[in-house]
């Protein structure tokens, strides 16, 4: 495949299978240029120069922004050039202007494709299948070819949590750069691991239910049985529960209904109906 093939203008209607399909097997970098725009002509014998470093491994096409202003205004693109990357359908990262070879470099890199990648997804198969261990023993393969996929720690710690090894999830959570600390996918499992913990050390949930038709105020009980449903996927009932518990006592243990309740709606993206629904709810109650 020479650069030709790669390097191409595309339009609103071919971004689709262009970039969103295509990023699904490898990286896409998507490079928004004007016909009058000097310094899109000097980036682009760079970006073929990526190309021809990376044959196969990379994809890059064009978006002339003149003749798809719809595409680049959906886009966010402000200046010229600008180069978008999606991989696996999403958006990763972005850059605008004109930047080195050696900066592209550094760019693309921790996005091209790595020897682990078949191992993580054979490990996801695996876990899919119900066979956690094998698919652990797989990640924990993973890790030792390559200590510095910072993918693979987050897939470990979810299955050591359905495995309810939660200090084992804990201490990998932990030992990732602050920046990934703060990708969403570790929030959720931070969040996530909180409330394994709180049920881990909970009665079962008829128990706690009818220890609060007994004590309404018992908001230890409450918290439990709170955790209990999260774990179980029943998110309404648990998220009632905790606005309960803000409602009888917004101090208990330093506000945790509420800071339980945000935690839920990480756990559920932050999107959606019922976060929607329980983020007003939530705002009532503190107001």
């Amino acid at each position: 495949m020479n650069d030709a093939d790669i390097i191409h203008d595309i339009t609103e209607d071919s971004f689709q299978h262009e970039v969103i399909e295509a990023s699904k097997s490898v990286p896409v970098l998507v490079d928004f240029w004007a016909d009058w725009c000097q310094p899109c002509r000097m980036l682009a014998p760079l970006l073929e120069q990526l190309v021809e470093a990376h044959a196969g491994a990379v994809k890059i096409v064009k978006v002339d922004s003149d003749a798809q202003p719809q595409l680049a205004a959906r886009l966010g693109v402000r200046a010229l050039p600008t180069v978008k990357l999606f991989r696996h359908g999403k958006l990763v990262d972005e850059f605008s202007g004109v930047q080195p070879l050696s900066a592209l470099q550094a760019f693309l890199a921790p996005h091209l494709p790595r020897e682990t990648d078949a191992l993580l997804r054979e490990a996801e198969g695996l876990a899919g299948a119900g066979r956690r261990q094998e698919a652990l023993d797989l990640l924990y393969r993973a890790r030792q070819a390559d200590s510095e996929d910072y993918r693979i720690p987050p897939r470990l710690a979810d299955l050591l949590i359905a495995e309810g090894r939660l200090d084992e999830a804990e201490q990998l959570l932990k030992s990732l750069p602050a920046n990934v600390q703060q990708e969403e996918e570790v929030l959720r499992l931070n969040a996530r691991l909180a409330f394994a913990r709180a049920a881990g050390e909970a009665p079962d949930a008829a128990a706690l239910s009818a220890s609060l038709e007994q004590e309404p105020d018992n908001l230890d009980a409450r918290y439990q049985y709170s955790a209990l449903k999260v774990m179980q996927g029943e998110y309404q009932e648990a998220m009632d529960n905790l606005l309960e518990i803000i409602r009888r006592d917004r101090g208990y243990r330093d506000d945790i209904g509420r800071r339980a309740l945000v935690d839920v709606f990480q756990l559920l993206g932050n999107e959606g109906p019922l976060v929607k629904k329980y983020r007003g709810k939530l705002s009532s109650v503190l107001n």
